[in-house]
């Protein structure tokens, strides 16, 4: 049987395994009852977003007793929400121009705001969207009124409190997460009579609507941590496939649009890397030429050259390997395995590894979080390149990269030591295996370069295992500074824009983490090479030990 709607909101206790609603005010039970609902619920959150994405201590205060509404309150929150657009784009739009209002004397902004709004609004109009076309996102805080008064007795009332427009999300994934954990768990799935008074998916289309997929997402952010805007970049790189960076304000820039004289484009500054071209194979041989990438690599640690010439048999990187040996002193390529030489094709393959029997993560079209190439060599290679035969062409296998001096700076200064310290075991992948009897190594994280910084680093998350308590913490506290947002506004993201075919990037293998979106298009095709392998420095006497 339905049940009844209530005609006023409240707080109710819904059995998960089926059966009637109480309201909370009346409902007797054990603590016992409460704890086992809480922990069902956190089970079905987590699915949706990874505790790391909550904020603070969100997640453990969502309650699995919600809010009893019927179809009256939301015809009634239906058109309070369609008056407060109106009368907002309404005043919006005569804020400068109604001169019996008064708005700016009635409702006075920051000077340099205010400047900034009257520039925009003597602009062209044909340069700028009208408000009511580009309203973006509100959130607003209502209040609960009982009006006694009323003919047919009580009744609510909502009233604005106060509209809130930071993100673009502002809190829509926690409706949408706890909506659907609500579902899962058999209270709002319509089975026992009632339903979600929303549809998640209805809200996650909404955000997926706010961006086009097929370019670069960048997610403007200062200082203020965000209700669940990194619930948003988790869901969109795990469930889509989309990279997305965080933009500080202060590397906005605004730049000539070169088609459109009059116009403008909105930038924002990259910070780290240098690019060549090269307009035949000639240049790979050219000591000119070689100088200037060994140069580069030795200064900034990373490098671009664009290939403007067929080479899909890699005889650029070959030659190029050659003189950097012959030039300037660099190892030759390391072979990757027992099973393969110089090079390592980068692409997704279900059946066939170039690894008899065992199948390499650069072989999937899974994500690559944050490592290095090779932290489980006693003699991990100092350098290595990447070369873009196809390009992802459907958007993901954004090819992340961040500084190894900058992280450190992020992280304290008694994890950086117990990172320096020869406390970790870096267990050799499967399809790795050079030497039956070399199966793990031992050894520090992080090194110091000649300046005693820490700015040196061998990781990859899922081969390493700390030794002692101290080692526990230290890379706990690295992990989750890997993933917070500081990092990832320090992070360069180069997508398939940035790199398309006949790139090639050269990295300090060292100074440079680096990391992978999910891939989405199952031809992107990529081959790598590692060279100038040499024992991974420690500022300790305890030297790293293959075991």
């Amino acid at each position: 049987m339905k049940p009844p709607a209530p005609a006023r909101l409240q707080q109710v206790h819904i059995p998960f395994g089926g059966g009637g609603y109480e309201p909370i005010t009346s409902f007797d039970s054990h603590e016992g009852t409460y704890s086992q609902d809480h922990e069902a619920i956190q089970e079905s959150l987590l699915r949706f977003c990874s505790d790391k994405s909550w904020n603070n201590s969100s997640r453990s205060a969502f309650m699995p007793r919600p809010i009893l509404v019927s179809s009256e309150h939301q015809r009634q929150w239906k058109e309070l929400n369609n008056a407060l657009v109106s009368a907002i784009t309404d005043i919006v739009e005569r804020w400068w121009t109604d001169s019996v209002s008064k708005f700016p004397e009635r409702m006075p902004l920051d000077p340099v705001e205010e400047d900034l709004l009257r520039w925009i609004d003597s602009q062209v109009p044909s340069k700028i969207h009208p408000y009511r076309k580009c309203r973006g996102s509100w959130r607003p805080d209502f209040l609960i009124e009982e009006d006694n008064e009323g003919a047919s007795g009580s009744l609510e009332n909502f009233l604005i409190s106060e509209i809130n427009a930071r993100f673009c999300f502002n809190g829509l994934m926690y409706a949408a997460c706890g909506q659907q954990a609500l579902e899962e768990q058999g209270i709002a799935d319509g089975s026992i009579g009632f339903i979600g008074a929303t549809d998640p998916a209805e809200m996650i289309g909404g955000i997926m609507s706010l961006f086009d997929h097929n370019l670069p997402l960048h997610l403007l952010k200062g200082d203020e941590h965000g209700i669940d805007i990194h619930m948003v970049v988790e869901l969109l790189r795990t469930r889509f496939g989309i990279s997305s960076r965080f933009v500080l304000p202060n590397d906005l820039r605004l730049v000539p649009n070169p088609e459109d004289k009059d116009g403008y484009r909105l930038c924002c500054v990259v910070r780290e890397g240098e690019s060549q071209v090269a307009n035949d194979l000639r240049h790979a041989s050219h000591p000119s030429h070689i100088t200037d990438v060994s140069n580069t690599l030795r200064q900034t640690g990373i490098l671009k050259v664009s290939l403007q010439f067929e080479d899909d048999s890699s005889h650029y990187l070959q030659h190029l390997m050659v003189g950097l040996h012959k030039q300037h002193g660099h190892g030759l390529p390391i072979t990757h395995s027992a099973s393969r030489g110089w090079f390592w094709d980068i692409r997704p393959n279900s059946t066939s590894f170039q690894t008899p029997s065992h199948q390499a993560r650069s072989e999937t079209m899974e994500e690559f979080p944050w490592h290095t190439d090779c932290s489980y060599e006693e003699a991990p290679p100092r350098y290595f390149a990447l070369q873009v035969l196809r390009e992802d062409q459907c958007g993901g296998g954004t090819l992340s990269v961040m500084n190894v001096g900058r992280l450190s700076s992020l992280l304290s200064t008694s994890t950086c030591t117990a990172l320096l310290r020869p406390e970790y075991r870096i267990t050799v992948p499967l399809e790795f295996v050079k030497d039956d009897a070399k199966r793990h190594v031992v050894g520090g994280l992080m090194a110091t370069d000649a300046k005693g910084l820490p700015s040196m680093v061998r990781f990859r998350e899922d081969i390493v295992t700390p030794l002692t308590a101290e080692a526990a913490l230290a890379l706990q506290e690295l992990k989750n500074c890997l993933l917070g947002q500081k990092v990832q506004a320090e992070t360069l993201q180069l997508t398939s824009d940035c790199l398309p075919r006949g790139s090639v990037i050269l990295m300090d293998n060292y100074r440079w983490l680096h990391a992978r979106s999910n891939v989405r298009d199952p031809e992107r095709h990529l081959r790598r090479v590692r060279w100038d392998a040499r024992p991974f420095p420690t500022s300790l006497k305890a030297n790293s030990r293959v075991q």
